[in-house]
């Protein structure tokens, strides 16, 4: 990832995200769904079958 680019590497693919990455006063912010897909790629049914519930509103 480098700063003002939506584009990442994910092992040795190119992945574009929603927004970039960005430095802002010497601390990193990155696209939240982004990181959430690539530490936890499950879908809806292995999330509820490891105990969690949707909530809806």
């Amino acid at each position: 990832m480098k700063s003002g680019s939506n584009i990442a590497m994910v092992g040795s693919k190119q992945v574009v995200m929603d927004t970039s990455m960005r430095i802002v006063n010497g601390r990193a912010f990155v696209p939240v769904r982004f990181v959430s897909a690539a530490q936890f790629p499950i879908d809806a049914q292995q999330f509820r079958k490891a105990g969690f519930k949707e909530q809806r509103t």
